[in-house]
């Protein structure tokens, strides 16, 4: 994940995502395997609630995965 903004994404209660850590990945905010040829694993992200959400992608947000506003800062 390369960008600073969060990514708005829909998930579903209980449901195991795998956030990318590379930033190699061609799906952001998900993991595509490109981290394989990096020491980065992803982020194991199981979601508590159905709904919408926003990932972080400037990975300095204190609720991380999900963006507190921290990039504003960045």
């Amino acid at each position: 994940m390369s960008s600073k903004k969060p990514i708005a994404t829909g998930i579903k209660k209980g449901r195991e995502y795998l956030l990318c850590q590379c930033g190699l990945t061609d799906m952001p905010p998900f993991c595509n395997g490109a981290h394989r040829k990096t020491k980065h694993l992803p982020f194991r992200y199981v979601a508590i609630e159905t709904g919408m959400v926003n990932f972080c992608c400037c990975k300095r947000s204190k609720t991380y995965p999900l963006c507190d506003g921290a990039h504003k800062s960045v």
